[in-house]
């Protein structure tokens, strides 16, 4: 019986699946590994993936921003004792403890250049995935991958840049956002967006002040009796004339704004993916929404990763509304 079969039950427990997966583990003929994968959430709330490049398995492909292969220390292997720091295992077979945030935290600075520690790692568990093969087979193993999450302090932007220095950029043709929008309801959401939009017009108010007063100034000239011949150096045309001068300057500058600011915006939908959810969403519906999302090839690891982060914002949403509710019945 394949491995799928065994775990397709709902009513295994811990002890059986393990039990499942080490006799896959025994008997199979190919080289079984641990992956770790790990989701990273940028300071605006974004989930970090990367798209795998050509020189490496799997091209093309959509992998966490943070993914690796565990790997034990072996003091007679040279490649760990000659190599980068990056490239030496924190698991060590002669410790009484053995975990793998270690492993992720290694993996992070080699791919991302991002230091961190081993407690700022939350684990979420493992997943299987993959071919099955029943025999000596060219097919793909069977995939472990653990998957761990962390927060950083830093924007998309700045990471973009910083990763490329990674001693492991190479595997990855190019980072891409995730931004995640959850919202109570439809109605909810289309409020947001309205203030969103009346928050856009707030900020861009400099840019109508200067329209408005350089139209302004443009009737006040417009009025002057002012030629080459017979300038009238009055205070009335002075301050037309500067007003209309000052009203160009912050015109020009908030026009060179809004075109860096929509370039900028333009460069970063080629690298961002929005996926919208809502709390009154039923679990199939929330599935196949981050599977339309998705339009992309994926490794199992990022969808997983991915829906395990968008079920950990709901069940806090609704945990924060129904201690908010406590709170009111309470006063």
């Amino acid at each position: 019986m394949r491995l799928s079969e065994q775990l397709s039950s709902d009513s295994l427990d811990s002890e059986q699946i393990l039990t499942h997966v080490n006799e896959y583990i025994k008997y199979s003929y190919n080289v079984n590994q641990i992956g770790i994968s790990g989701n990273v959430e940028t300071s605006e709330g974004e989930i970090l993936v990367g798209l795998r490049d050509s020189k490496n398995i799997d091209d093309g492909y959509f992998y966490p921003s943070v993914n690796g292969n565990a790997e034990v220390y072996d003091e007679n292997v040279q490649f760990y004792n000659n190599s980068v720091y990056e490239d030496l295992p924190t698991v060590n077979i002669h410790e009484k403890r053995s975990d793998l945030l270690g492993e992720i935290a290694r993996e992070a600075y080699s791919e991302l250049n991002m230091v961190s520690t081993k407690e700022s790692w939350c684990c979420y568990g493992m997943i299987i995935s993959g071919n099955l093969p029943q025999d000596k087979s060219s097919d793909r193993r069977c995939h472990f991958n653990v998957l761990f999450e962390n927060e950083i302090n830093e924007p998309f932007d700045e990471i973009k840049i910083r990763y490329r220095k990674a001693s492991e950029a190479f595997e990855t043709k190019n980072l891409a956002a995730i931004i995640i929008k959850c919202y109570k309801s439809r109605a909810h959401g289309l409020l947001f967006r309205i203030a969103q939009f009346l928050r856009y017009i707030l900020r861009s108010k400099d840019f109508i002040e200067s329209i408005l007063l350089l139209l302004i100034a443009s009737i006040s000239i417009r009025n002057m009796d002012f030629s080459f011949e017979n300038i009238d150096l009055s205070f009335e045309n002075i301050s037309s004339i500067l007003s209309i001068l000052f009203a160009g300057i912050i015109l020009l500058t908030n026009f060179l704004n809004a075109i860096q600011y929509i370039a900028k915006s333009f460069q970063n939908l080629k690298s961002t993916k929005r996926i919208c959810i809502y709390e009154t969403m039923s679990y199939i519906s929330l599935c196949r929404r981050i599977s339309k999302a998705m339009k992309m090839k994926y490794h199992p690891a990022t969808y997983a990763s991915l829906k395990m982060h968008i079920e950990n914002i709901i069940y806090s949403n609704l945990q924060n509304n129904r201690n908010l509710k406590k709170g009111i019945s309470k006063n």
